[in-house]
């Protein structure tokens, strides 16, 4: 019988790599959120207000500011593919 080498189901092993993964993503979590309080906490109460303001505008509107960005991102290879030749 040869071993796969990312292991199964009936493997004992192959818990250990989940386990870690499931570990790392907690930490990653954790390290986010502590990130993110301490942004809260350093940035001005105007600023916070501000985008506040635009993250609910931005929701309401999606489809204008999806349009947009694929504007953009039309214009940006076009501007690209002519400035090759």
């Amino acid at each position: 019988m040869t071993a796969h080498p990312h292991g199964n189901a009936s493997d004992p092993g192959a818990a250990a790599p989940r386990h870690l993964i499931e570990h790392v993503s907690d930490q990653i979590r954790v390290t986010a959120g502590q990130a993110a309080r301490l942004v809260r906490q350093k940035t001005p109460e105007p600023v916070l207000d501000t985008t506040g303001q635009v993250a609910t505008a931005a929701k309401g509107n999606r489809t204008p500011l999806l349009a947009l960005g694929a504007a953009l991102v039309v214009f940006l290879l076009v501007r690209r593919g002519r400035g090759r030749k």
